[in-house]
């Protein structure tokens, strides 16, 4: 059903409810999902190695929650062009922060968040589990 507020905009039905997503602000976890996080930046990946070098895994359903939960017991995570993950306790010191706006790709699994995108990668802090 369109919004009463505004009618270009749609706001669920009978007994449907419209759930929006900001990848943004990932609250507090329950469960040790892993989405007790915080968004640090956007950075390159560089010649010195990966910005988040302990693991990383390619998915194509990659999502955010997929991805910090592939991440779990590390204090970072990120995701590079739309479908790979990264793990790591560091930030690699050579990796650059970019604008956010750099990391413009949309993830495999989820279309409505973005997952970094070519040689760049979403960085997230893990503040829970």
């Amino acid at each position: 059903m369109p919004c009463a507020g505004n009618s270009t905009e749609i706001c669920g039905a009978g007994n449907r409810l419209s759930v929006y997503h900001d990848p943004a602000k990932l609250g507090p976890s329950t469960g040790g999902s892993g989405l007790g996080s915080t968004k640090v930046g956007c950075y390159t990946e560089t010649g010195a190695g990966r910005t988040l070098a302990a693991k990383g895994f390619g998915d194509d359903n990659l999502t955010l929650e997929s991805c910090a939960i592939g991440c779990v017991g590390y204090k970072y995570w990120g995701v590079e062009y739309g479908r790979e993950c990264f793990c790591g306790n560091t930030i690699q010191p050579a990796a650059e922060l970019k604008a956010d706006s750099e990391c413009n790709m949309v993830c495999a699994g989820n279309a409505a968040e973005l997952c970094g995108a070519g040689n760049r990668i979403m960085v997230y802090e893990r503040v829970s589990d």
